[in-house]
């Protein structure tokens, strides 16, 4: 049946994908693009979140439309479906009248006709025959109507093709699948529909009586033989369409395997949600750039929709409720991205490996600006040093003077310890760094590890868990196919290379964080000795008020570092919660996660069942109803043999009075002819016996006379 009339549903997908590449700023949003651009804190979000809950009306519009064009055809296509079915009932209690009336009607003498040739029915590819014997024009319900029919388009889960930009094509492709079936539907339905009439019509012309037959009887009954001899030539046809019908619904399949392929290797690969926030987030710092792109792209699905219009022969009005009022202009689309390319001509065909990789270029492009930024602040901060150090040098090798001179002022020695001591506390501060650094990757690491192991614990207790939770009533499992083992085996390898890669990115990150923690220490190392060789602070004797002054910063450098130590304390305790708190919450998260999936598993295979019993139902009702079809053309035979029997008999019986009478009637004729013979001897001898007695009377006269004389 077709559903698949409309692109109301493609314009609701992309006003949705609009409404998603729409910058929505959030708080956490915003936090971490103030930690990247403090510029981006003022961003007023009012017209863009106006806009989306604008957008999200227009979409709630679109898919009421929607369904309740869609209810509309469905029940005007049963409608239809419904008087096809009306028609071919009382057709056929037409011809059960007809055929009533004719086994009702007194015996006529039987006309021989010429049957017509048995045809075989035509075989395609040494498959199963295209039409079997009539009335079974339609084939087996298995044989033409699959047991899988793919999702509708309107039931795609689209919020999954968020992150991924195939979405279009995969709406499109599935679309005019639903269409060709459906066309391949419809004309092999109404080829059959014209075998049947034909067939239908000739079978009650050949049962006119012979009284009721006019001049014109045979001319029409030829014309309807050649009727339905040319419906009949189109059973290649069918087969044809049968086939092309097979092959959409395997290319079909694959398809959907192939969708279903995409989503779940999305889905598997590390770090997608992180990649749709990094893409939210960069949608958020530069609006311009998303407006633009935005636009261009609402309207070039604008330009699709119409173009999709006009090639179905729809040229229905636009809906100009589903625009933006804002509308756009050429400027628009001679705006190109940062990278001075134009990306309008490939935005809906490009693929998801190219898309990729661009954003993991553009993720490059941006450490190494971050990296170059990085070494060229401490490139400064190294100058600076350089120059200060300089400076100082210059000032105390003014006029050859030495550490140890006389002439040496108070104020120089002073500043060259105060200069002393700020290295030396850069240098700590440098070192509790890398320290810091090196305790957060252990704790880092240790807390995956300890996750890790939880996790892994967790599946080992939910799988005893459920091993003992199974009923013992239940069935065994059933041996798996070598397809399911081989996609078994698939998913087991896919693991496993991701754990492999997953542990070599980890090896790789910390011998990085070492290389880094071993680079720092090796810097420190060698600037604190470079200090120590440049700058050899004097200890100036018997100066009291240094001493006094010495021990106050000793006491104050002692206080900055008890309150920098618990200040790392309290931050490395609350890191910790916070990983804990993160921990349980992706553990909560993740049991959520896997308590959904065994429902909708449960679901799914409940669903099966009932598919199956389902199946398995209408199999025995198509079984049941064949069988009394059979018993009934059985008993219709039956029947029919009994009538012509009792026909035979009765004309027997007819046949044999007419013989008795017409040799009763003869053995009459012969007994008359009989007695007209005999009757004829009996007066043929009184006349021969009168004629004598004549003649002796006469004779006896004569002698009398003769004597008298």
């Amino acid at each position: 049946m077709k559903k698949y009339t409309s692109i109301i549903a493609a314009s609701s997908v992309s006003l949705l994908f609009s409404a998603c590449d729409k910058p929505s700023t959030t708080a956490n949003e915003q936090k971490d693009t103030s930690q990247q651009d403090s510029r981006s804190e003022v961003a007023d979000t009012s017209e863009q979140d106006k806009l989306i809950a604008d957008q999200a009306s227009r979409i709630r519009e679109l898919e009421e439309k929607q369904r309740q064009f869609q209810e509309a055809r469905i029940k005007e296509l049963e409608a239809k479906e419904r008087e096809l079915l009306d028609q071919i009932a009382e057709q056929k209690r037409l011809d059960e009248l007809a055929a009533a009336e004719a086994a009702e009607a007194p015996p006529v003498k039987a006309v021989e006709i010429e049957e017509d040739p048995v045809v075989p029915p035509v075989v395609v590819d040494g498959g199963a025959p295209v039409v079997e014997e009539f009335p079974e024009y339609f084939p087996d319900q298995e044989e033409y109507f699959p047991e899988y029919q793919p999702p509708l388009a309107e039931q795609i889960d689209y919020n999954a093709y968020v992150a991924y930009d195939w979405y279009q094509e995969d709406v499109a492709r599935e679309r005019a699948y639903a269409e060709e079936e459906a066309r391949c539907e419809a004309n092999s339905r109404a080829i059959f529909l014209t075998i049947l009439r034909a067939r239908l019509a000739y079978e009650r012309h050949s049962r006119i009586d012979h009284a009721h037959r006019h001049g014109d009887w045979h001319r029409r009954q030829a014309q309807l033989e050649r009727e339905w001899r040319a419906a009949r030539e189109r059973e290649r046809e069918i087969a044809a369409l049968r086939d092309r019908y097979r092959r959409l619904h395997a290319s079909r399949e694959r398809a959907r395997l192939e969708r279903e392929r995409k989503l779940r290797e999305a889905r598997q690969r590390q770090g997608w949600q992180q990649l749709e926030e990094a893409r939210r987030r960069q949608a958020v710092s530069n609006q311009s750039e998303v407006q633009q792109r935005w636009l261009r792209e609402k309207k070039l699905r604008e330009e699709r929709a119409r173009a999709y219009r006009a090639r179905s022969g729809k040229n229905t009005a636009s809906n100009d409720r589903g625009r933006d009022s804002r509308g756009s202009s050429d400027r628009d689309r001679d705006q190109a991205g940062r990278d001075g390319r134009d990306r309008r001509a490939d935005s809906g065909r490009s693929s998801e490996a190219e898309r990729i990789r661009e954003d993991l270029e553009k993720r490059r492009k941006e450490l190494e600006r971050l990296v170059a930024e990085r070494k060229e602040r401490e490139a400064a901060t190294e100058r600076g040093r350089d120059a200060n150090s300089r400076d100082r040098g210059d000032r105390n090798d003014r006029g050859d003077r030495k550490p140890g001179s006389k002439d040496m002022t108070k104020d120089d020695a002073r500043g060259k310890y105060s200069e002393a001591l700020r290295a030396r506390q850069e240098e700590q501060k440098k070192a509790e760094a890398a320290k810091r650094a090196r305790e957060l990757a252990e704790r880092e690491k240790a807390s995956r590890e300890r996750s890790e192991a939880e996790r892994r614990k967790e599946a080992m207790e939910r799988g005893r868990r459920e091993r003992t939770d199974r009923k013992p009533d239940t069935k065994p499992e059933t041996k798996e196919s070598a397809k399911e083992a081989e996609r078994r085996k698939f998913i087991e390898d896919l693991r496993a290379k991701q754990e492999e890669r997953k542990k070599a990115e980890e090896a790789k990150r910390a011998r990085e964080q070492a290389e880094r923690n071993k680079a720092t220490e090796e810097r420190a190392r060698r600037e604190k000795e470079e200090t120590a060789r440049r700058h050899q602070p004097a200890k100036p004797r018997g100066n009291e008020d240094m001493d006094k002054r010495r021990k106050d910063q000793e006491r104050a450098k002692e206080a900055s570092e008890r309150a920098a130590r618990e200040r790392r304390e309290k931050e490395m305790n609350e890191r910790a919660k916070e990983a804990k708190e993160r921990a349980e919450r992706a553990a909560r998260e993740k049991a959520v996660q896997e308590r959904a999936a065994r429902e909708r598993a449960e679901k799914e295979r409940r669903a099966k069942e009932m598919a199956e019993k389902a199946k398995a139902a209408r199999e025995r009702a198509e079984r049941e109803k064949a069988a009394r079809e059979r018993a009934e053309r059985e008993k219709a035979a039956r029947e029919r043999a009994i009538r012509e029997k009792a026909e035979r008999e009765r004309a027997e019986q007819a046949r044999r009075r007419a013989n008795e009478e017409r040799e009763r009637q003869e053995r009459a004729r012969e007994q008359q002819e009989r007695q007209k013979r005999a009757a004829e001897e009996a007066s043929r001898k009184r006349a021969a016996e009168e004629s004598k007695q004549r003649e002796d009377r006469e004779r006896e006269t004569k002698e009398r006379r003769r004597k008298g004389r």
